[in-house]
């Protein structure tokens, strides 16, 4: 299979990294397969074997790679978090709702959701908390529910039933969780 890649990379002019090509072994349900040291080689040099890599933003390990993937971009959308502070998106005298619900969707949600699409199943999923759900647009609310079942569902939100439940009333306006949202904000 390295042959191949070598080969491909080769006929399309492109360099595969002798420091970036590494061997991680795999442990299948069933065994752990040895690798030999010298056993892959790349350019007629061996491969290292470790234990870990990352590639593009993504961990891979002979452990848990999508968990170490998901808390890594976890680490790097709280840092972006951190620095669109400066721009007015930390709520007090800062930039409006609409704005900033733009820029978290644009710089702070392609990181976080990015691990988890790449590596998640659906036990993965389910466990994602309601507001990354709400925040990327997953979260199923009662106007989706209401134009999947063709309006055989009412949109009216079912806390406070005064308004159609959409992430802005969710959000920002539903009375019932005003106590909820109080902290957040």
């Amino acid at each position: 299979m390295i042959n191949i890649a070598l080969d491909f990379s080769k006929r399309e002019g492109y360099l595969l990294q002798p420091t970036k090509s590494v061997v991680i072994p795999v442990k299948t349900c069933r065994k752990f397969y040895e690798i030999e040291d010298g056993f892959w080689k790349l350019n007629g040099k061996n491969m290292p074997i470790v234990s870990n890599a990352s590639h593009i933003g993504i961990q891979k390990s002979d452990k848990d790679s999508a968990d170490s993937t998901v808390n890594e971009n976890i680490k790097k959308a709280r840092r972006a978090m951190y620095s669109l502070m400066g721009t007015g998106l930390h709520g007090e005298n800062g930039l409006d709702s609409k704005t900033s619900i733009s820029l978290i969707r644009t710089y702070i949600l392609p990181i976080l959701t990015y691990a988890i699409s790449v590596s998640a199943n659906v036990k993965d999923i389910r466990k994602i908390p309601v507001r990354l759900k709400i925040s990327t647009g997953n979260y199923i609310l009662q106007t989706h529910k209401a134009s999947f079942s063709k309006n055989h569902i009412s949109s009216t939100c079912k806390l406070c039933s005064k308004a159609d439940e959409t992430v802005e009333h969710f959000i920002l306006l539903c009375e019932k969780l005003e106590e909820a949202r109080i902290p957040l904000l």
